[in-house]
């Protein structure tokens, strides 16, 4: 389920900033980032991540 509307967040081609836990949430969001770029979205921009 996160890993979906992930991906359709990242769809809508806006700024997406995510907040979570656990890998309950940063694995399914990983999966979702790769998918949208593999797919061609994203042009150019970078991928971010910061684990506090």
């Amino acid at each position: 389920m996160v890993e979906e509307r992930a991906y359709r967040l990242l769809a809508t081609e806006k700024f997406c900033l995510f907040l979570g836990g656990g890998h309950t949430v940063t694995i399914p969001l990983q999966k979702a980032f790769g998918k949208y770029h593999l797919a061609g979205g994203g042009g150019q921009n970078q991928i971010g991540r910061a684990h506090v």
